[in-house]
């Protein structure tokens, strides 16, 4: 898919043209068209989540507010999801086992149950170069998380 995209704007792109506000391209309506639906398209893919809690409603709700206060800086998702009888928190949207395995570790100290599952994650947007930098934005990779002074009481 992306090879055909990057084709596509091969074959529409014109010799840009310098102005005084920077470049002008000029692309046919169908590729204005083509890259306004993926730069605001959510795709999903194949992935790793942490799961951090499964139970009731109103304890997967505190634990959801408690990850979001206590693990705020790191920018991971956190999703509450209900899958029959029970509800889950699960937090992260990784591309490896790997990666996901060391935040679940990480988490651990104050998420005894955290595991890892395999599921749908959302996919990194296109504007997202590589994989890596989505890791260096959603999961550490030096063994820290960053743990808020109220989680550490």
């Amino acid at each position: 898919m992306l090879q055909l995209i990057q084709l596509f704007i091969a074959l529409h792109f014109v010799a840009p043209e310098p102005n005084n506000e920077g470049v002008k391209v000029y692309a046919s309506p169908a590729f204005q068209e083509l890259t306004t639906f993926y730069s605001n398209a959510q795709f999903s893919q194949q992935g790793f989540r942490v799961q951090i809690f499964n139970g009731s409603r109103k304890d997967a709700e505190k634990r959801r507010a408690e990850f979001l206060r206590n693990y705020h800086e790191q920018n991971l998702p956190v999703y509450l999801t209900y899958d029959a009888p029970e509800y889950r928190v699960q937090v992260g949207d990784f591309l490896d086992r790997i990666h996901a395995h060391h935040v679940a570790q990480l988490l651990k100290e104050n998420f005894s149950s955290a595991f890892v599952i395999t599921t749908n994650i959302e996919a990194p947007s296109w504007e997202e170069k590589t994989a890596e930098k989505r890791f260096k934005n959603s999961a550490p990779l030096d063994g820290e998380i960053k743990v808020s002074d109220k989680a550490k009481k």
